[in-house]
């Protein structure tokens, strides 16, 4: 079976994600289990506050309203758009103290805030058994951005999506190296989320750039004539209609929402001569010190480090959750890390503030504009 049947048949049934994490909620009541009288003090002081405001990406807005409401009684106020916006208004007024955001759930951007000491402890704020460290994790542990541990929760991690491309045009088999891109017939048929930006576009240059250096990275952008769009959308509809039937940095969600409304010719690539990188996505979750419904946003974060949350978050976003307890059975396969496999890590502190940083440098420069 090829990637495409695979995601395809995973895709249909991603379409089942709301009704599957409803009749999950009987099954998963337990994840309050062990709170005691310290939760229902927390969920009490959350209540007066009444509501919670989270910033993340659009396709977790309707489930997080509703599942998070019905299981705790709280409303969602959820702020939805481009992430370096929410993140660049989250860090501002984090910076004036004055914020109207409680959550925010998006990539690495917050790192100043942890240097500044903007932001809110957050293992200090688990109450729940099951929302911290434990047998749900493969290593016992709960992933953080920083290395401290404290700040920044990787809730998933995954396989970073791998080059799309549009199987009517480019035949099964006949590109299989990120090498193979270069080839000149090529030239003009590629486009790709704007690199000269943070997220999917930044992260697959700066993984071409990490393993293959930044000649080969600009000898494929600009040597080959890479379109640019902000819009990924728009990115995964170009490969659909042959407009650009190679796309980098594609949002998975995006190209299984275009398979679940029956569009058959999108083809994951599996490239032989690198294993890829893995990140966390949208997954990391960040309070600060200034969060206007503090209580609210504890039961908040309690609730989406639960197996409870993080299905919820799961069948949404289609991010896998670290969690071993939750069904990821609707995850394309390609997404998934495989074991023994030496990723990158694009989360790792080190490297994001470090090399990536650097490299996020090179590329806008090598590239021009911004």
């Amino acid at each position: 079976m090829s990637i495409t049947q695979r995601c395809m048949m995973m895709a249909g049934a991603i379409a089942l994600g709301f009704a599957i994490a409803g009749t999950d909620a009987a099954a998963q009541s337990d994840w309050q289990a062990g709170g005691g009288q310290k939760w229902q003090e927390l969920l009490a002081a959350a209540r007066l506050e009444g509501k919670v405001v989270v910033a993340g990406q659009p396709p977790f807005g309707d489930p997080v309203r509703k599942f998070f409401k019905e299981d705790t009684g709280i409303e969602v106020e959820y702020l939805s758009g481009n992430t370096n916006e929410l993140s660049s208004r989250f860090n501002n007024e984090a910076r004036a103290g004055n914020l109207s955001i409680d959550v925010i759930l998006a990539g690495g951007a917050q790192f100043p805030l942890v240097k500044a000491g903007l932001l809110k402890p957050l293992r200090p704020l688990i109450v729940l058994p099951g929302s911290g460290d434990g047998p749900w994790y493969p290593n016992g542990k709960m992933n953080f951005m920083d290395k401290t541990d404290t700040y920044m929760f990787e809730a998933a991690q995954f396989r970073s999506p791998p080059p799309v491309v549009n199987n009517d045009i480019i035949k099964p088999g006949t590109l299989t190296t990120f090498a193979g891109l270069q080839d000149p017939k090529y030239k003009g048929k590629i486009a790709a989320y704007d690199p000269r930006q943070g997220g999917p576009g930044l992260a697959v240059a700066s993984y071409l750039a990490h393993k293959f250096g930044m000649e080969f990275m600009k000898k494929l952008y600009l040597g080959q004539e890479v379109k640019y769009t902000r819009n990924s959308r728009q990115l995964v509809e170009w490969a659909a209609r042959g407009v650009h039937p190679i796309v980098l940095g594609t949002s998975q969600v995006e190209v299984h929402r275009f398979m679940k409304e029956g569009i058959k010719n999108l083809e994951p690539l599996e490239m032989t001569d690198a294993p890829g990188s893995i990140s966390a996505g949208f997954s990391v979750a960040k309070i600060g010190n200034s969060a206007p419904h503090p209580n609210a946003a504890a039961v908040f974060f309690n609730w989406f480090a639960s197996r409870r949350g993080q299905q919820v978050y799961t069948d949404a976003m289609d991010e896998p959750s670290r969690r071993t307890d939750v069904d990821k059975s609707r995850i394309p396969v390609y997404m998934l890390p495989k074991p023994g496999v030496d990723y990158q890590d694009q989360y790792a502190e080190d490297y994001y503030l470090g090399e990536r940083t650097q490299l996020a440098a090179a590329i806008r420069k090598a590239l021009g504009g911004h």
